[in-house]
């Protein structure tokens, strides 16, 4: 479940949830980027499950 890119997960779907994961911030001044897309974290979050071999071929 990914959540909307400025607004995070819904509150009704929040008691679904059983575990976070979070992609750290950078400061959004230095950087200009306050989000992500979803289509970006999902991607982020994908290749560190394969680079810690959650995910196995």
């Amino acid at each position: 479940l990914l959540g909307n890119e400025s607004r995070g997960i819904s509150d009704n779907l929040i008691p679904l949830v059983t575990r976070k994961l979070m992609i750290p911030r950078f400061n959004p001044v230095r950087s200009g980027i306050d989000s992500l897309n979803a289509g970006m974290a999902a991607s982020i979050i994908l290749s560190e499950f394969a680079r810690r071999k959650f995910i196995t071929s």
